[in-house]
């Protein structure tokens, strides 16, 4: 035997020894894979994926559905506010349509300048002028049903804010205020001037008579009742034409504040100079 060969098979077995422990590392490996990949499978990652991508969808569907129904609500509320509109909201505006509404009758062309009408409110019993007032001052803050009225207070540009309260004059007015009406679609503003005096007016009809009674002769005749004057103009140059706004405001306006009985006479404008 020679002496060089018993290195050469120390040297062979040693590498017959380092391909065992290198197998069974890889079989180790291999082992620890199946069991990773157990764990975490292609199809287990694709099935997490999958429910999560179908709890993402889920959740959109619901998001979606939402703003949808939200959407609809929205668009029935819209219909229902335009329809309101077209047959109630804004019913105190004339010209809305071909066919002329109950109180846009009484067309103005320029009596004073631009279209404008004045009235008589007789038909109005109250326990004091106050009580009037109030009423008057309650129905223009709130807007009326459309919403088309304001009450108009507060000093002006120039810092002038004269009292609405004239009892301390000891004259037949007791009150005077102002308000605005204005119209729909054309957001044409017109101003409303109002004033409150002690008994009826001696009015046949005609228009012409327009001075109060006094308040001593309502008082013996036991009768608590008040008129008021009222004054509608269209703000807006070159108002010729009103096509019976400037009397359907006013209508409107002592219609919902007092109701059915009272009664409107025109004095002037209103169409009767037209």
């Amino acid at each position: 035997m020679c002496i060089r060969d018993r290195p050469e098979t120390n040297r062979q077995k040693k590498r017959s020894n380092e391909r065992s422990l290198n197998q069974e590392e890889r079989k180790q490996t291999q082992r620890e894979t199946k069991k990773d990949g157990k764990k975490n499978s292609p199809h287990q990652c694709k099935r997490i994926l999958c429910t999560c991508s179908t709890t993402n969808q889920f959740t959109t569907s619901a998001k979606k559905a939402s703003t949808a129904m939200v959407r609809l609500l929205s668009a029935v509320v819209v219909a229902a506010i335009a329809t309101r509109g077209g047959a109630e909201t804004h019913n105190s505006t004339c010209g809305l349509s071909k066919v002329v509404p109950p109180g846009c009758e009484h067309a103005d062309l320029g009596s004073c300048g631009n279209a404008c009408c004045v009235v008589n409110v007789t038909g109005i019993r109250a326990a004091n002028s106050t009580v009037v007032y109030d009423t008057l001052v309650s129905y223009l803050k709130s807007g009326g049903e459309d919403g088309s009225f304001t009450y108009v207070t507060g000093p002006d540009s120039s810092g002038n804010n004269p009292e609405d309260d004239l009892r301390e004059y000891g004259i037949a007015w007791d009150y005077i205020l102002q308000g605005t009406h204005t119209t729909y679609p054309g957001k044409y503003r017109d101003t409303i001037d109002l004033a409150i005096y002690k008994g009826e007016v001696d009015d046949d009809g005609t228009g012409e008579e327009d001075q109060p009674k006094s308040a001593a002769s309502n008082k013996a005749a036991g009768d608590e009742s008040f008129t008021i004057r009222a004054f509608n103009i269209a703000n807006i140059h070159g108002a010729l034409g009103d096509h019976g706004q400037s009397y359907k405001s006013l209508d409107y306006l002592v219609e919902g504040a007092f109701g059915g009985s009272s009664k409107l006479t025109r004095v002037f404008g209103c169409g009767l100079s037209s």
